[in-house]
């Protein structure tokens, strides 16, 4: 981290990707040695130990499900792995949210509401 602030000047800030559909974390035809939530603990624990700050795109998407009952993790994706409309507005929300900055337009209503 300081050695990014010595050269840019600039702080540095991680972003940790969004869940993915049941499917492909449990798809046996697969294998795999982690999944998203290891890839999330993972980057929020260097972001804590380096004391950098951590935008939580993982945690946004659980806490929209969480505010939209009825919605499920599919709702935010376009194929499974990649976010569609809705989840890049989670996404988009989260990141001004998380930097302090207003949303353009402001007070912009979710894509389905």
């Amino acid at each position: 981290a300081e050695i990014i602030k010595e050269t840019y000047g600039a702080e540095p800030i991680f972003m940790c990707a969004p869940p993915v559909a049941e499917s492909f974390e449990y798809d046996v035809s697969v294998t795999r040695y982690f999944h998203m939530w290891d890839v999330h603990d993972a980057v929020c624990r260097v972001g804590e130990y380096y004391k950098i700050p951590v935008i939580d795109n993982y945690k946004a998407f659980m806490d929209y499900l969480d505010n939209h009952s009825g919605s499920t993790l599919n709702d935010l994706l376009f194929d499974g792995l990649h976010p569609n409309d809705l989840g890049y507005a989670v996404i988009y929300d989260n990141i001004m949210d998380s930097l302090g900055l207003p949303r353009f337009p402001a007070y912009k209503a979710w894509p389905s509401e």
